[in-house]
């Protein structure tokens, strides 16, 4: 049974040269995200998402999946320069993150869950630099909201964090 190890990633690149660096700007109408596979499948995860207390009823609505190739689009930009030998790139892209959180409601005695996809803004940076025949480089990421579900039903069940990386 032949399986699906990558995602077709349809854009728009356009890249300009300026006369201090280069720029890169992306245009990502491609909607595409992670498919959680099934816990009884030979790569499901086994783990509860949730732990559900046993006087509720489990009601899991349809995912909330970005669908619209221009409102859900994804947008990124680098710009690369090059200054006193070392190449540094300043990086950005709003995009949906590609694994769900699953937001809850209680209503009466059935617990809805509605799996749904965040926006984040992304910032990146890296520097790299060769001395001699070592290369040095270094990256810095910071993700702006980062949707994690939490085991408690305060927020709905799910918490916005940033991270930093």
């Amino acid at each position: 049974m032949p399986t699906r190890h990558w995602i077709r990633l349809w854009m728009v690149n356009l890249e300009l040269f300026l006369g201090f660096g280069d720029l890169q700007i992306l245009w990502i109408p491609d909607t595409n995200i992670h498919d959680i596979p099934a816990s009884e499948s030979t790569f499901g995860i086994t783990a509860p998402f949730v732990k559900i207390p046993s006087n509720l009823d489990l009601v899991l609505l349809p995912t909330g999946r970005p669908n619209d190739p221009w409102g859900d689009a994804d947008i990124g930009l680098k710009l690369s320069l090059f200054a006193d030998g070392w190449n540094i790139t300043l990086n950005y892209l709003y995009h949906y993150d590609d694994f769900p959180v699953y937001v809850r409601e209680l209503l009466g005695t059935d617990l809805i869950l509605t799996p749904t996809y965040g926006r984040t803004h992304t910032l990146g940076v890296s520097a790299s630099n060769a001395f001699g025949e070592v290369v040095l480089r270094s990256e810095l990421v910071w993700n702006s909201d980062k949707f994690e579900s939490t085991d408690g039903f305060a927020f709905s069940g799910s918490a916005k964090s940033q991270e930093i990386g």
